[in-house]
């Protein structure tokens, strides 16, 4: 199971590029999952709705409140702006670029944010809840703010975005929990071996846009250096902000990292599917390089905030109000 886990989950950004080349290199083999990315992703939501119980949400929301607010607001306040920024400064001349840039920041905290969150030595608890408490009311705040920064390039149409990310999201979800009310004992075994499945959901979903896009794509490689930087700033500026949300708010160091990963590392695979659906193949390019440079950066994030604590010997601690050490 361990090797299976560095193999699937640890390097899922390698393969994630990997992936993405040979289904541009020769899209023809994969053309047919193009259509079935939603339900990939949907399965990855499934496997995230299995995993929830309510302790799990009571230990972030109860015991640390004033914490989950400012993670809340952090979220939705900067992962949507930057992205409306940058995408009206250089994508003004590709608007469905432009449009999947909006989409990609207006997603909710993703399963990733979890697992960096615990690496990075954050509150997982924290991370946790707000993921739950992002996903359920994305159907929601997805389309309103894709609506508001997005329209100006695309039309965008609130309600049937709203019933697209319902159903990516809130089914799943809903199932995920009912199934494992039902067959708790079931679910609890097979519970460690959900990270694969959900990652070879999110390789599908990945090979399944770069296949659908490929003729966008060829016509316009000119564009994709220039979104690389665009998402790179997206997502930078995304985790700085939320840092500052929980340092500059006197959150103890353990919450302000959980709040700067559930921030900065967000759903992208979502902004995927939905930017297909909504906006045509071409501009779920945006949220796919997003999905990719997340992971990458967020593990690269993780990985020296852990080597940092080390040297110190000191490892974060979680208390509300809790300052800084």
């Amino acid at each position: 199971m361990s090797v299976l886990k560095f193999l699937l989950n640890t390097l899922m950004p390698v393969w994630m590029i990997v992936f993405a080349l040979i289904a541009y290199a020769d899209s023809k083999p994969f053309i047919g999952l193009a259509p079935n990315t939603p339900y990939f992703l949907g399965a990855v939501i499934l496997c995230m709705g299995l995993t929830l119980t309510l302790d799990k949400l009571k230990t972030g929301v109860i015991r640390n409140p004033l914490t989950m607010v400012i993670g809340f607001v952090s979220k939705w306040l900067w992962t949507v702006l930057p992205g409306a920024f940058i995408a009206f400064l250089v994508l003004r001349s590709y608007p469905a670029l432009a449009a999947g840039t909006v989409l990609a920041g207006a997603t909710p905290s993703g399963v990733s944010s979890n697992l960096f969150t615990f690496l990075g030595g954050g509150t997982v608890a924290v991370s946790v809840s707000l993921t739950i408490i992002n996903t359920i009311l994305a159907p929601i705040l997805t389309p309103f703010f894709t609506k508001v920064f997005a329209n100006r390039y695309v039309p965008v149409h609130f309600w049937s975005l709203f019933w697209a990310t319902a159903k990516v999201v809130i089914i799943p979800i809903i199932l995920g929990i009912v199934l494992r009310v039902l067959f708790k004992k079931t679910v609890e075994k097979i519970e460690p071996g959900l990270p694969l499945i959900s990652a070879v959901f999110l390789y599908l979903v990945d090979i399944g846009t770069v296949a659908g896009a490929h003729a966008a794509l060829a016509k316009n490689l000119v564009v994709i250096p220039i979104l690389v930087g665009v998402v790179l700033f997206q997502i930078l500026i995304s985790l700085l902000l939320g840092y500052f949300s929980g340092y500059l708010t006197r959150r103890s160091l353990a919450d302000t990292r959980a709040i700067m990963f559930e921030t900065g590392i967000y759903n992208a695979g979502l902004g995927v599917v939905l930017a297909t659906s909504a906006f045509g193949a071409f501009a779920a390019i945006s949220p796919l390089l997003n999905m990719v440079l997340n992971m990458v950066i967020g593990a690269a994030l993780a990985s020296i905030l852990t080597t940092l604590d080390e040297r110190r010997g000191h490892h974060p601690v979680s208390s509300a109000g809790a300052v800084h050490s």
